[in-house]
This record gives structure tokens, sequence and C-alpha cells, in this order.
């Protein structure tokens, strides 16, 4: 089938058994040697056109081609990305996507894809969300306010949601080097930006480097965090040109090693106060470039939901 016939099958497909079985037949047989960069030719997003995020998804996404995929996207538009998703993993099981509104959810014209409108800087929008989804994602892809206190709020109440072994992705973190005074993005203030700022969503995950390390430093390492526990489950992070890529651990077994000191840990070698003094310095940092998070109620509140204490005296 031309792609352009296959589209417009995509966008009228019946939802039947039979027609779906065969539709997504039709998609794997298209698509299934076909990167990231020749499927979206045929979808209105700037995925690859303007961020060419194909660089880094191929591989990414590699283990999941086909397999029955639930993926969720914050930041849809008008549903054109989560089309191009059902058309690179055919064997989707769904789609989901959080589009910034009032709470709703509506189809977009496509078997199990599903959009749900809502707030990402809001608790009971992201509840509602995982609520209505079921969660339990192999991939959670934010493109949604760009905004870096959003990124790193959505990211601590969402990635409990995302599968071992699944892949969280932060897209458009170009936003963490507007440095500029007015800097503002969808009618939000983004301040005190800028490389090596405290208000970035990218230095945040450098400091994480240390955060997967810390059965190398800390004495305790399995009380040992930034911000939450959620850290712990994080296996490794990939910075690429306009995105972070954060993969999770794929069994408890990898975070059971990560929480043991190492042999090292109470040589000779280590200085066991340096690795204190530098949490000290980063929880300052996060709290001078992330305040609204520490002393906002809303954002505090919801947070300490998940984290009982989460924002107190350090």
């Amino acid at each position: 089938l031309e792609l352009k016939v296959l589209k417009l099958k995509l966008d009228e497909c019946e939802r039947n058994t039979l027609g779906r079985k065969l539709f997504r037949e039709e998609l794997e047989s298209t698509y299934a040697l076909q990167g990231l960069a020749e499927v979206s030719k045929q979808f209105k997003t700037d995925k690859v056109s303007l961020h060419n995020y194909e660089r880094f998804y191929d591989k990414a996404f590699a283990p999941f081609r086909a397999e029955p995929v639930r993926l969720l996207e914050i930041g849809v538009r008008n549903g054109d990305s989560l089309k191009m998703w059902t058309a690179y993993f055919p064997q989707y099981e769904h789609v989901y996507g959080l589009a910034y509104g009032n709470g709703s959810a509506q189809q977009i014209g496509i078997s199990m894809a599903t959009i749900i409108t809502g707030d990402q800087s809001k608790k009971v929008d992201l509840d509602n969300l995982v609520r209505q989804s079921g969660g339990d994602f192999h991939i959670i892809v934010d493109d949604g306010s760009h905004i870096p206190i959003h990124q790193l709020f959505t990211f601590l109440i969402l990635f409990p949601q995302l599968k071992p072994g699944g892949v969280y992705v932060i897209e458009d973190v170009e936003t963490s080097y507007w440095s500029a005074r007015g800097a503002k993005l969808y009618g939000y203030d983004i301040k005190h930006a800028g490389v090596d700022s405290a208000n970035s969503i990218v230095e945040v995950f450098l400091q994480m480097v240390n955060m997967i390390n810390r059965r190398f430093h800390a004495t305790a390492p399995h009380t040992w965090y930034f911000m939450s526990p959620v850290e712990h489950d994080i296996a490794s992070i990939e910075f690429g040109q306009n995105c972070i890529l954060v993969y999770k651990n794929k069994n408890a077994t990898w975070k059971t090693t990560s929480n043991k000191p190492s042999t090292y840990v109470n040589s000779m070698f280590l200085d066991k106060s340096s690795s204190t003094a530098y949490t000290e310095r980063v929880q300052k940092r996060l709290r001078e470039g992330f305040a609204e998070l520490y002393t906002d109620g809303e954002y505090r509140n919801s947070l300490r939901e998940l984290i009982p204490n989460f924002g107190s005296p350090l």
C-alpha cells in the first residue's frame, strides 16, 4: 500500500477485532523495517523534521517495536504524534496522550488510542490520567509545556507508572538554557534558567548520575537521594540534543545492588563527609531553582502524598 493510503486507513479504520487485526498486519508489513524518520513523513509532527529525535528513539525504542506497547505522550495537540506512534509500534496495545484541557477523554479516530485532557502541573489531573489509562506504560514521552518545573514535577509523579525496563523521555529541554530576562513560553515565565543554573531540568539529571552511583560514595545508599526514593529506580540516563532519556531498572535486583554500600565505602580512600556535604549543596540548589515545588502549597502537598517528608527542613 502507498503510505498515504495507509495513513487514510489509519484515520478511518474500524474498531472490530478482525479489522483491527488485519490493519495491524498491514502496519507491521509496511513499517517493520522503517525507522522513525521514514515513518514520520506521513504525519504532521516535528519530532523528526525539526528535532531529529530519530537519532535517539530508533535505538532506545528498538526493544519495543514488536511488543504490545503501552505508550503515553504528554502534549499531543491534534493527535498526529499519537497516530505516528501507532504506525511506529504496529503491535501497540494502547497509546495515550495528555492534552492541556479540562480532564475529559476523547478518541482520535484510530483503534486503541485515547487523548485525556488535563494539566501536567496538576497532580489531580495526572492522577486522573493514571486512573483512566491504568498506568503501567512501557514508554512515557513528555512533550508538554517544556517548562522545567513542570518537567520535574511530572517526572516525580509519573516515573513510578513506568514499567521496569521502560523509557521516560523529556523533550525540548532547551528551555533550561533560556537565560534572558522575560523568557516565557505558553504564558509561563522561565526564570533563573541558563547553563549551570539552578532552574534547569538538565542540571537535575546531570546530578542524578551521582545518585545512580550512590553505593560508591554514600554511607547509607538505601536512604540517599535528592528529592524522592523514585530516583532509586533509575538504571541509566542518556543525554541527547534537546532531550533526556531515563531508563528504569529492569528488576528489583538492580536497585537492591545499588542500595548496598560498595566494599570500598568504608575504606581509607573515601571521605564520608564529602558525600553528605555534596548532597546538602545539591538539595539547597534544588530549593533555589525549583522554589515553587517546596514553597507552593499545591505543589508541595501533591508531592508529599508520594514523598511524606518532601520539603522538610534539611
